[in-house]
């Protein structure tokens, strides 16, 4: 009967490593699907941050198209000015009669004449210039 003995701790024995590579298996496993589950979130995590790309790149290129087709647009403007003349100009008369007076005045002084002095009516200093 000592033979029974060494064949009941012999199948105790294959029982508890039977059982530890169950246990080892099931660790081995569970480790798995565990790299495979975080694989397939970085998958998805990968395929939303390339689909966010690909919409940053088209809006960046929609946003270059119209820029340039805004700098490209040509523009002309154009704007209406009143303009009021006080004076009108000519053309067979250069100088209206103050200018006249104001030259008569330049040449008196030029000639050491009295530039304050009157000669007349602005009629009268055009002739005056004339001669």
């Amino acid at each position: 009967m000592i033979g029974s003995g060494y064949l009941a701790a012999g199948a105790l024995a294959l029982a508890a490593m039977t059982g530890a590579a169950g246990y080892f298996h099931g660790l081995d496993t569970g480790r798995n699907r565990e790299r495979l589950a975080n694989l397939t979130s970085v998958e998805k995590a990968n395929a939303e941050r390339d689909k966010l790309r690909g919409a940053i790149e088209q809006e960046s290129i929609q946003h270059l198209t119209a820029d340039q087709a805004r700098r490209d647009t040509v523009r002309e403007i154009y704007r209406e000015s009143h303009q009021v003349t006080e004076r009108p100009v000519y053309r067979n008369v250069c100088i209206d009669a103050d200018g006249v007076l104001l030259l008569d005045r330049a040449a008196a002084a030029a000639n050491g004449d009295n530039p304050g002095a009157s000669e007349g009516a602005a009629a009268g200093a055009a002739k005056g210039a004339a001669h």
